[in-house]
C-alpha cells in the first residue's frame, strides 16, 4: 500500500513540473510567482512602478520518454455492500371519479296505429254433411265340419329279460421285486487358486515449486517541484526474487499382487444302491354274469279320433257406409 501511494505521488509531482507550475498552476515568467506551496518562499507584495526587462526565462520542453517502473496490479476483490434502492408500492387509494348514469323515464308520446274493428257479415258456404247408409252384400265363410274317425297306430311296449353276457376285466397282481438306483451323494473337496488384489500404496515424489524471496529496499526518487526545482524522497520498495525449489510430497498408487488361497467345495458323486419294491400288475381275465335288460316291442293298436274339415259357404250380409252428401 505505501508504495502504490508513493508512485502516485511521484506521479502527479512530475506531472505539475512538466505542465511548468505547482501541481497544474501555470506562471507567465519562471519563479516569477511562485505558489504558495513548500517549494518557493511567498513572494512579498511589489509596491514600485512596473518596467519592461529583457532577461532569460526557462522553457520546459515536453518530452516523451519510456521508463521501466514497478506498478502495482490492482486484483479485482468481489465485496457484499448495502446500499439503499427505491422499491415500488402499491397502495389502494380511494378517488372520487363522474360517470353517467342511466336512468330511465317514462315519457309519453303519441303515434298512429291500425286498429282492427269487428262487424258481422252474413255469407253463403258449402259444407259436407256424413249420411248413414245401409247397403247389403255377400261374404264366403269357412265353416268347421266335425267327423269320427278310427285310425290305426303303433306303440312301443316295454318287457323285461334275462341275458348272460361276458366280459373282460383287468384284475391288479401285486409283487415284490429288487432294483437298483443311483443317488448323488454329496463330499466336500478343497480346491486351491490365485487370486489378484489391488491394494493402495503411499509413494513420495517431489515436484518443483516457485516461490518469491524477495525484500523489502528503501529507495531515494527524484520529484520535481517547480520547473526549476527538484526533490528527493525515500520510499520503500518490494524487490522480487522468484527461486525454484523442489518439494515432497506423498500420492497413493493402486498396486496388483497375487496370493494363493483355498477353498471348500462340496461335490455330489454318484453311487449305486439297492432296494425292494412292489410292483402291480394287471391281468386281463373273462368273466360271465347274467343280468335284466328292458327291451321295447313294437305293438299295433286302433282308436277312434274326431277329424275337423273346414267346408267354405257364401253368405248374404248387410253393412252400414258413411256417405258425405253436400248442403
Amino acid at each position: 500500500m505505501r508504495l502504490v501511494l508513493s508512485f502516485v505521488l511521484a506521479c502527479s509531482l512530475a506531472a505539475s513540473a512538466e505542465a511548468g507550475g505547482c501541481f497544474g498552476r501555470k506562471t507567465s515568467h519562471c519563479c516569477s510567482a511562485p505558489c504558495n506551496t513548500g517549494c518557493a518562499p511567498v513572494a512579498a507584495p511589489c509596491n514600485g512602478t512596473w518596467e519592461t526587462v529583457m532577461h532569460k526565462v526557462c522553457v520546459p520542453e515536453m518530452k516523451t520518454e519510456k521508463r521501466i517502473v514497478e506498478v502495482c496490479t490492482p486484483v479485482v476483490e468481489h465485496r457484499q455492500v448495502t446500499r439503499t434502492v427505491h422499491k415500488c408500492v402499491t397502495e389502494e387509494v380511494e378517488q372520487s371519479y363522474t360517470v353517467m348514469v342511466p336512468v330511465t323515464e317514462e315519457r309519453e308520446i303519441r303515434r298512429k296505429v291500425c286498429k282492427p274493428v269487428v262487424r258481422e257479415v252474413e255469407r253463403t258456404y258449402e259444407v259436407m254433411i256424413p249420411v248413414q247408409e245401409e247397403r247389403e252384400s255377400t261374404k264366403t265363410v269357412c265353416e268347421a265340419v266335425t267327423k269320427e274317425v278310427e285310425e290305426t297306430y303303433t306303440v312301443m311296449v316295454p318287457t323285461t329279460e334275462e341275458r348272460e353276457i361276458t366280459r373282460t376285466v383287468c384284475k391288479p397282481v401285486v409283487e415284490e421285486k429288487e432294483e437298483t438306483f443311483t443317488v448323488l451323494v454329496p463330499t466336500q473337496e478343497q480346491r486351491m487358486g490365485t487370486r489378484t488384489i489391488r491394494q493402495m500404496v503411499p509413494v513420495k515424489k517431489t515436484r518443483k515449486v516457485c516461490q518469491d524471496q524477495g525484500h523489502w529496499e528503501e529507495r531515494t526518487v527524484e520529484v520535481a517541484c517547480g520547473p526549476c526545482r527538484k526533490t528527493t524522497r525515500t520510499c520503500r520498495v518490494w524487490v522480487p526474487k522468484l527461486v525454484e525449489t523442489e518439494v515432497e510430497y506423498c500420492v497413493h498408487e493402486c498396486q496388483t499382487k497375487e496370493e494363493q488361497y483355498t477353498w471348500n467345495v462340496t461335490v455330489c458323486k454318484p453311487e449305486t444302491r439297492t432296494r425292494k419294491v412292489c410292483v402291480t400288475k394287471h391281468v386281463t381275465e373273462e368273466v360271465k354274469e347274467k343280468h335284466t335288460v328292458t327291451v321295447c316291442k313294437p305293438e299295433t293298436r286302433t282308436r277312434k279320433v274326431h277329424h275337423t274339415e273346414y267346408v267354405q259357404k257364401t253368405v248374404p250380409c248387410k253393412y252400414t257406409v258413411t256417405v258425405c252428401k253436400p248442403e
